[in-house]
C-alpha cells in the first residue's frame, strides 16, 4: 500500500497513516511466518529473496573521482530539516537519494507521535506516489540568502511565507511596500506584534497603519562612554565606499567630519536634535566654525570632543573644501521633506524589538532605491547595533529580512551580524538577484566568510556566473562511461602461374565494449540555467545539496485537484481494523494455539492437497474391455 502524505497533515491523520503502515509491515512478517510453518524451505527461500532484493537495491557507487550526491531523507531528518519550530520553510523536497534499508521501519517505531507525518514519509519514500515533505532550514543555520532573478519567487515563495509563519520580532527592508501590505495585518492580529511602518514617501498606503517616525540619535543619548563609538558607526553607514575610489583619503575625512558632528549633537545639543541638524551644520561653513569652537571648550566624553575638534582644524585650504564637498555628497539624501519629517523624532520605542513583540517595515520606493541607500544603511545599522547593545542572549530572536540587499553595499554592522550575531539573537535573510551582488556587500575575503556562514537558496537562476557558483559549490561525482568498438576486415589474394593457380579470401569482424569511471559535476552550469522555474537548489553548510519544489504563499500541495485524501484515510482505517483483528489471531494460531482442536482441524484442511471427491457420484458399471467383445 502506498500511503500518500501531503506535507504536514493534521496530527490524527498522520497517526492513523502511521498505524496503518505498521500494520502492513506486520502483515509482511505474518505472511513470512505462515510460509515457514507450511514449508520451511520455501520460507527461508523467501527470506533470502527479500534480502537479495534489498542488497541489490542498495546503492554502491564509486567515489574515485568525486562523491557529490543529492541529500537523502535520513540526512534531512538528522539535520533537523523535516521538523522544526523555528526554521524557515523553503518548499518541498524532491529528487532525494534513496533511503537505506529498514530506515522507514525504524522511523515508524522510534519517532514521537508529533512527528508521525515525517515517519510516514520515511516509510513510503521509496514509493512513486509518496508525496514530498515540507523542508525547513533549521536555526542551526541562522542566516539565509535567496538568489533569484526578478519574478523568480524570492518574495512569494520565501519572504512572504516567513512573515506569515514566523512569530519572531522582525525588521523588514521592503522595496515597493508589497510586504507590508500583504503581511502587516496578519502579524498584528495573529502574533500580537506592534507594527511600525517607516515610510517616508507614502508607498505603503493601504496597509492599514499610519507611518511612524524614528530618530536614531535617541538610542544613544545618555551613554557618554559610548557616544563616540556609536557616532563612528553611524558615520560609516553614511559614507558609502564602492571600492572603486582612486583615493580613500576623502571618504576617511568625510567619516571624521560626520563623527565629530554627531558626537557633539549627542553629547551637548538638545534632546530634539536629529540628522537634519547635522546636515545644517556640515553644509554651513559658519556653523562648522562655531561647532569646532564649542567642541574645543567642551569637557564631555572625557575630553575626546576636544580631540575631534583639533583633528578638524588640521584641514585647511583646498583640502578642507574638498573634504566638505565629499562629505556633503554622502549626506545629500537628507535634503528631502519626507526624510526630514521621518527622522525628526521617534514615535515608538525601538527597544520593544528586543524586549517585546514588534515588526518594523522600512519602505523604500523602487525608483529611488540606489539614491536612498544611505538612509537604508543608517536605519539598519541603528537597529542591528541595538541588538548588540542588549547583550548576548541565545534565546532571543530578531530577524532582518533585507529585500534587494545589494543596495546596502559594504556595511560593517551587517558583516558583524553575519559573523557574530547568532549569540545576540540576530538572524539575517538576504534577497539577491545574482551571486555577483554578494561582492558588493562582502568584498574580497568577506565573500568567503559570507558563503561559509549562510544557507543559500538558488531559484530561477538566469545568470551564468550564479550557475557556475552553484555547480562548483556542489562538486563532482563519479559516473561510468561506456564506449563500444566494432571492427571488420576483408581481404582477397590470388596467384596465377604456369600449371599452378591459387586464390585466398579472408574476412573477419570484432566487437568490444569498455567501461570507464570519469568525473562529472553533479549538476552542470547549463543544467542549473535550464532548471524549471518551480524548482530551487538549497545549499546548507556541511550538508549535501537539496532540490526543492517552490511553494508560493497562495498555493499549497492540496491545490492539485486531487480528491484522494479521504479515500486514503478510509483505506488506512479499514486496514487498521482488519489488521488489529486478523494479525493477532493468525500469530496465535501458529504459536500458542496450535494444539487447539479447531486450529488443528483448520491447519489439517489447509495442508491437505486438493483432490477430487467422487463420493457423491453414483456407481457406474465399468466399461467392458475391447477384448471381451470377441
Amino acid at each position: 500500500m502506498t500511503i500518500k502524505y501531503n506535507g504536514k497533515p493534521k496530527l490524527w491523520v498522520a497517526i492513523l497513516h502511521r498505524m496503518a503502515a505498521l500494520c502492513w509491515t506486520a502483515w509482511g512478517i505474518t505472511i513470512v511466518l505462515l510460509v515457514l510453518v507450511f514449508n520451511a524451505l520455501l520460507g527461508f527461500g523467501l527470506i533470502g529473496y527479500v534480502f537479495y532484493k534489498i542488497k541489490k537495491n542498495t546503492r554502491r557507487t564509486s567515489q574515485t573521482h568525486g562523491s557529490a550526491e543529492w541529500i537523502s531523507i535520513e540526512e534531512l531528518q538528522r539535520a533537523g530539516c523535516l521538523h522544526t519550530n523555528d526554521g524557515i520553510k523553503v518548499g518541498c523536497a524532491i529528487g532525494l537519494t534513496p533511503s537505506r534499508p529498514f530506515s522507514g521501519l525504524k522511523a515508524l517505531l522510534t519517532f514521537p507521535l508529533r512527528r508521525s507525518a515525517d515517519a510516514v514519509y520515511l516509510a513510503s519514500s521509496g514509493n512513486g506516489n509518496s508525496r514530498p515533505p515540507w523542508v525547513y532550514i533549521p536555526d542551526a543555520y541562522p542566516h539565509v540568502s535567496i538568489f533569484g532573478a526578478t519574478g523568480g519567487g524570492k518574495s512569494t515563495c520565501y519572504a512572504i511565507p516567513m512573515l506569515f509563519g514566523c512569530q519572531d520580532c522582525m525588521v523588514v527592508l521592503d522595496v515597493k511596500g508589497e510586504l507590508v501590505r500583504l503581511t502587516a495585518r496578519h502579524r498584528h492580529a495573529e502574533f500580537g506584534h506592534e507594527i511600525v511602518v517607516l515610510d517616508f514617501f507614502g508607498i505603503s498606503s493601504g496597509c492599514g497603519f499610519t507611518p511612524a517616525r524614528f530618530n536614531p540619535l535617541d538610542l544613544y543619548r545618555g551613554n557618554e562612554r559610548g557616544i563616540l563609538d556609536e557616532a563612528r558607526r553611524l558615520a560609516n553607514a553614511f559614507v558609502i565606499s564602492t571600492g572603486k575610489e582612486s583615493d580613500e583619503f576623502w571618504n576617511k575625512n568625510a567619516r571624521s567630519i560626520i563623527t565629530a558632528v554627531l558626537a557633539f549633537l549627542m553629547a551637548e545639543a538638545n534632546p530634539d536634535t536629529s540628522f537634519n541638524h547635522m546636515r545644517d551644520i556640515i553644509s554651513s561653513p559658519e556653523l562648522m566654525d562655531q561647532l569646532i569652537a564649542a567642541m574645543l571648550k567642551s569637557e564631555k566624553c572625557h575630553g575626546l570632543l576636544t580631540r575631534l575638534a583639533g583633528q578638524l582644524q588640521q584641514c585647511r585650504g583646498q583640502t578642507k573644501a574638498s573634504a566638505y564637498t565629499v562629505c556633503n555628497a554622502h549626506i545629500d539624501f537628507l535634503d528631502s521633506i519626507g526624510i526630514a519629517e521621518g527622522l525628526s523624532e521617534s514615535t515608538f520605542d525601538p527597544h520593544q524589538l528586543i524586549n517585546g513583540k514588534m515588526t518594523i517595515y522600512v519602505c523604500i520606493p523602487p525608483d529611488r532605491i540606489e539614491e536612498l541607500a544611505g538612509i537604508q544603511r543608517v536605519l539598519m545599522t541603528s537597529l542591528i547595533n541595538l541588538a548588540f547593545a542588549a547583550g548576548e542572549d541565545r534565546n532571543r530572536r530578531v530577524r532582518f529580512l533585507l529585500d534587494e540587499a545589494a543596495t546596502l553595499r559594504q556595511l560593517d554592522s551587517v558583516y558583524a551580524a553575519v559573523q557574530f550575531g547568532r549569540s545576540y539573537g540576530l538572524r539575517m535573510m538576504f534577497l539577491y538577484q545574482a551571486a555577483s551582488q554578494v561582492d558588493l556587500c562582502f568584498p574580497e575575503s568577506k565573500r568567503d566568510d559570507f558563503f561559509a556562514s549562510v544557507a543559500s537558496v538558488y531559484c530561477a537562476t538566469n545568470e551564468l556566473g550564479t550557475a557556475k557558483v552553484v555547480s562548483e559549490s556542489i562538486g563532482t561525482t563519479t559516473v561510468h562511461s561506456r564506449s563500444d568498438q566494432r571492427s571488420s576486415n576483408w581481404g582477397k589474394t590470388a596467384t596465377t602461374g604456369i600449371g599452378d593457380q591459387s586464390r585466398n579470401v579472408n574476412w573477419g569482424t570484432g566487437d568490444s565494449t569498455s567501461y570507464n569511471e570519469i568525473a562529472r559535476p553533479l549538476i552542470r552550469p547549463e543544467e542549473v540555467l535550464q532548471l524549471p522555474r518551480n524548482l530551487a537548489i538549497v545549499l546548507m553548510p556541511g550538508q549535501k545539496p537539496l532540490l526543492t519544489l517552490k511553494m508560493p504563499y497562495f498555493q499549497s500541495l492540496n491545490a492539485t485537484g486531487s480528491d484522494d485524501r479521504w479515500l486514503s484515510i478510509f483505506v488506512s482505517f479499514v486496514g487498521l481494523l482488519v489488521s488489529v483483528v486478523l494479525i493477532p489471531l493468525l500469530i496465535w494460531m501458529i504459536t500458542g494455539g496450535r494444539n487447539h482442536p479447531v486450529v488443528q482441524d483448520f491447519w489439517q484442511h489447509m495442508s491437505e492437497p486438493l483432490r477430487p471427491d467422487f463420493s457423491h457420484r453414483p456407481n457406474l458399471p465399468l466399461r467392458p474391455h475391447l477384448s471381451d467383445r470377441f
